[in-house]
């Protein structure tokens, strides 16, 4: 009776104290739970058709997520997975559970059915066609993978989606895919994508010399086009003009008045520029209909009566014309209706700024494209693409102007998927009743976002599938106690396999390839001093598959160098 309170009413905090309530609950439900896996019962999926806020609560405090939308009446299912036990409040009946051997189970591989690019088979992890296991033994460990191709395939899967939009929908002007290179700046990434795309976006004074350095090279040429976002200062405005005087197609998009002061002051050029909207001017307007899921954050771009003064100024500058309008609604689109509420807001905003200044072709909607964190996300890329170009077909007819040109500028999706870390356990130890497995490496210094962002990552077995699984927190090898894989929660466990004596276990973790490395840095000293692993590439040449080691693990002799341990330096400061 009270769960059902809990679950289907909003009566709970008039009847009892909720944390109580939830303790009950959760050693309740637990008891139970133990009690039918007993019998041989096996629990998959929770389906619940009405929520209460408590219950939600109460559902979360269980590790349970929303997984598969069943229909139209907002019917979800909640799966009831093992990693869901590591919620429960009573860890002790959890670890009692499966200390009986005989409630073991192995690894349920049935989530990797139909993957993209994961399968198992005889129980070794394959990415791709790629056996993970004979990479990780070959190039040691820790070790980072980047798998190129996968860059190749995001990108042209986008560019079919919004290909297909366009003609569906009779849409009037083209579709431009944009990397923007603050995600991955490696070289292996950024000249992968530029086999399939003619548009790049810098972010800083720094990262654009990438693309002055490019030209040198011959990678990117005359006409080709660079977008320039992020603040401007001389020495980024500097650098816009060696670019320009190579032919290249920038488009600074301008932040503040500033830099239209320092764009004015390139005489010899006469180039486009755009003009970045503070998107959430509109969002604070109107929390509930353009609720996009990200925190507000205003401090880019102009309000309406801003951009319209800025251009002003640009039609009267003699060196600038205007042709694009641009706004980034946030890092991650999580509501695609939401998101396509806020668009077509802002595309009435273009369309009025259009008549006025007949320059503007391009509408850049920014980034955002999400991707795929854990086993069960799954996304409707479809639906979001086609929504975009309709959106903004209708509200353009409404007005009678041209349709703009559209520009994404895709970080994230493009490289997240193609990059992996592959660890091994170095031991294992029993703390209380943790049982920890303990990496050859360090996630706080790899995969920082665990802890910037509470990002989730998914974490595998690359071998060892004919074990049992067994309930276990994940630590890096440094002494610091954040150095651990927890969603915001310390108690979480992950189901990996048992390690039996004379076996070795190797864990990957997915989706890295956005953000990380360039986070926690490139080369130099980490955390504890721990080094960066052995890195690999695969690539594809003439169809063929090749690998590419291009970096070994640092040696002890770096560390001293660059902290400057030698008697010329600290005999300055030492005092006997």
């Amino acid at each position: 009776a009270y769960r059902d309170k809990i679950l289907y009413t909003d009566e709970a905090d008039t009847m009892f104290n909720g944390k109580t309530a939830f303790k009950i609950l959760n050693e309740a439900f637990l008891d139970w739970v133990c009690e039918i896996k007993k019998k041989g019962v096996s629990i998959k999926y929770l389906l619940a058709d009405k929520v209460s806020k408590d219950g939600q609560k109460y559902l979360a405090s269980m590790g349970m997520q929303p997984c598969v939308y069943l229909n139209d009446s907002c019917k979800y299912a909640e799966i009831f997975t093992p990693s869901a036990f590591s919620k429960c409040s009573n860890i002790d009946k959890l670890i009692n559970l499966y200390d009986d051997k005989s409630m073991r189970t192995k690894f349920d591989t049935s989530v990797l059915d139909n993957h993209e690019y994961l399968s198992v088979r005889d129980n070794v992890l394959y990415y791709k066609d790629v056996n993970l296991l004979e990479v990780a033994e070959k190039f040691t460990t820790p070790l980072e993978v980047a798998y190129t191709p996968m860059i190749t395939e995001q990108i042209q899967k986008l560019q079919g989606l919004f290909a297909k939009a366009i003609e569906k929908h009779n849409y009037k002007g083209s579709y431009n895919y944009c990397y923007a290179t603050k995600a991955n700046y490696f070289a292996e990434v950024t000249t992968t994508a530029l086999n399939d795309i003619k548009m790049l976006e810098t972010s800083s004074a720094y990262d654009i010399y990438l693309m002055v350095e490019m030209e040198k090279l011959g990678y990117i040429k005359k006409g080709f086009t660079v977008i320039c976002n992020g603040y401007k200062n001389e020495k980024y405005v500097k650098h816009i003009e060696t670019l320009l005087d190579k032919g290249i197609n920038v488009i600074p998009v301008i932040e503040n008045e500033r830099e239209f002061d320092l764009l004015s002051k390139i005489k010899k050029h006469k180039f486009n520029v755009g003009l970045r909207y503070n998107s959430d001017f509109e969002s604070r307007l109107s929390t509930s209909v353009f609720n996009t899921g990200e925190k507000f954050d205003n401090r880019f771009g102009f309000n309406p009566a801003e951009m319209y003064e800025l251009a002003e100024k640009i039609d009267d500058a003699p060196n600038m014309t205007l042709t694009t309008f641009h706004y980034h609604l946030g890092g991650t689109i999580t509501h695609i209706d939401n998101f396509i509420k806020a668009h077509t807001n802002i595309v009435e905003l273009y369309c009025q700024m259009k008549k006025k200044h007949p320059s503007l072709t391009y509408l850049d909607f920014g980034g955002g494209f999400p991707t795929k964190y854990s086993l069960t996300y799954s996304f409707n890329y479809d639906e979001l693409v086609n929504k975009i170009v309709s959106s903004t077909k209708s509200v353009c007819d409404s007005f009678e102007i041209e349709h703009p040109h559209l520009i994404g500028e895709h970080g994230r999706y493009t490289c997240a998927d193609h990059a992996f870390y592959i660890h091994k356990v170095d031991f294992t130890k029993k703390a209380y009743n943790d049982l920890w497995y303990i990496i050859n490496g360090s996630l706080l210094n790899m995969t920082p976002d665990i802890i910037l962002t509470k990002q989730n990552f998914t974490f595998l077995p690359v071998n060892l599938y004919e074990n049992d699984c067994v309930p276990v927190c994940l630590g890096g090898e440094t002494c610091d106690p954040d150095d651990r894989y927890y969603l915001g929660d310390k108690n979480m466990r992950v189901f990996m396999p048992e390690i039996k004596e004379g076996q070795t276990l190797y864990i990957i973790i997915l989706s890295v390839g956005a953000y990380q490395k360039t986070i926690s840095g490139i080369g130099g000293l980490h955390h504890c001093l721990i080094p960066e692993g052995n890195e690999v590439i695969i690539y594809n040449k003439n169809d063929k598959i090749n690998y590419y080691q291009i970096q070994k693990i640092t040696n002890d002799n770096a560390a001293i160098e660059l902290l400057d341990y030698n008697d010329k330096y600290m005999s300055k400061f030492y005092k006997k």
